[in-house]
């Protein structure tokens, strides 16, 4: 049984080796077989999609071929509860569990079917997701509204356009994945979860 470990932190002054180091020893006295190692230190503020440990993370699942991602809790895989849904969404698209060591917990059964209990927690934190978005939402809207009655100019300013740079900048780690050429356009656009059009841009620019 192949698992890959993720282990996250969000100072450098926290211990990212303590926690590799219990994950560790928890696979081997399950005979589990740890084929990578994916470490990130951040406080969570950077979006999903720019963070390079995730990245690195879904890579390492596909090309070592590994079965599980063990993780100390699943809150470690995102920096709010829709990331962290995101990423397991992602590993169970490609039939690869997602272990939590504090609970115990795993996402799917050794036949790959979702596991109930599973299911029924990841729900009650995607209800909590979505009440955290619906309150963002009301929040923005509410700062929105008191800038404009302020005269401030809120979005994109007026005629502006996204740069060939700064658009291959905001997708750096697609340019990295098609210059190695390991993978299809299409298994490109479910890794980074963009559509498909976004990397035939993205690989029509580099050429």
């Amino acid at each position: 049984m192949k698992v890959v470990i993720f282990a996250r932190v969000s100072t450098a002054d926290q211990c990212l080796d303590r926690q590799i180091e219990e994950l560790t020893e928890f696979a081997s006295k399950n005979q589990w077989n740890v084929c990578g190692v994916v470490k990130e230190v951040g406080s969570g503020t950077t979006a999903l999609e720019k963070r390079q440990a995730i990245d690195q993370l879904k890579r390492s699942v596909l090309e070592l071929g590994a079965q599980k991602v063990l993780v100390s809790e699943i809150s470690r895989l995102g920096r709010t509860t829709s990331e962290s849904l995101s990423v397991i969404d992602y590993l169970t698209h490609h039939r690869v569990s997602c272990f939590e060591y504090q609970r115990k917990l795993e996402t799917l059964n050794d036949d790959l079917t979702p596991n109930p209990i599973a299911e029924l927690i990841l729900s009650v934190l995607a209800s909590v997701a979505k009440m955290e978005k619906s309150q963002l939402v009301v929040r923005i809207k509410s700062g929105m509204r008191s800038a404009k009655k302020k005269g401030v100019h809120c979005g994109r300013p007026k005629a502006s356009k996204v740069s060939t740079q700064a658009f291959l900048q905001k997708y750096k780690a697609i340019v990295r994945s098609l210059q190695e050429e390991k993978l299809s356009l299409r298994k490109t656009a479910k890794l980074y979860e963009v559509s498909l059009g976004t990397v035939v841009k993205v690989k029509t620019l580099c050429a």
